[in-house]
């Protein structure tokens, strides 16, 4: 459990794995932030494993986190993201593989900054996912996504479909792609 106003700093090349249960509920005027030591080099992000326990990530900002598997990866798990701001990454924010995910009311910020050439193809997005777990579901829900540029989308689905559960995307703001 991560309580209100707790700041995480990472070192560069070192993360945070999750097998068990995550609550980090922060309030609106009190966020969790999950980054980078000041002045240090990208950390690897928040990776759940295999849990499929109620795992919650809310008012917070998640920031600095570089990995290809998302600065967020959630693989055979359940999480809950809610009023989180994802930035200062250059890789998919959110990574899911076979997994239940709620995202509402977040903010993803900008990519790239303006005049600055995307750094991937195909990496470099706001939300990926592949397959919805049984019983889990999908539901993108009310976020603000940033510009992308280049071959990159902002939310990327592959998988699901009826009679499973299928990709919900509600009421999002989307900036604009490449």
């Amino acid at each position: 459990t991560l309580q209100p106003g707790t700041t995480l700093f990472f070192d560069a090349g070192t993360g945070l794995t999750v097998n068990g249960r995550l609550v980090a509920e922060g309030t609106q005027h009190d966020l969790i932030r999950l980054t980078r030591v000041p002045g240090g080099g990208d950390w690897d992000g928040v990776q759940f494993a295999d849990t499929m326990a109620d795992n919650r990530l809310a008012y917070a900002v998640i920031e600095y986190g570089v990995s290809d598997g998302g600065m967020v990866g959630v693989v055979n798990s359940r999480l809950t993201v809610d009023h989180v701001t994802f930035d200062h990454t250059d890789r998919r924010r959110i990574r899911a593989v076979d997994s239940s995910l709620v995202v509402r009311g977040s903010t993803f910020t900008d990519l790239f900054g303006p005049g600055v050439p995307p750094t991937t193809e195909g990496l470099s997005e706001h939300i990926w996912t592949q397959g919805i777990a049984p019983g889990g579901e999908f539901l993108i829900e009310g976020n603000a996504f940033g510009l992308l540029k280049g071959e990159n989308a902002a939310i990327t689905f592959e998988g699901g479909s009826r009679p499973g559960p299928i990709a919900r995307i509600l009421d999002n703001t989307f900036a604009g792609g490449g």
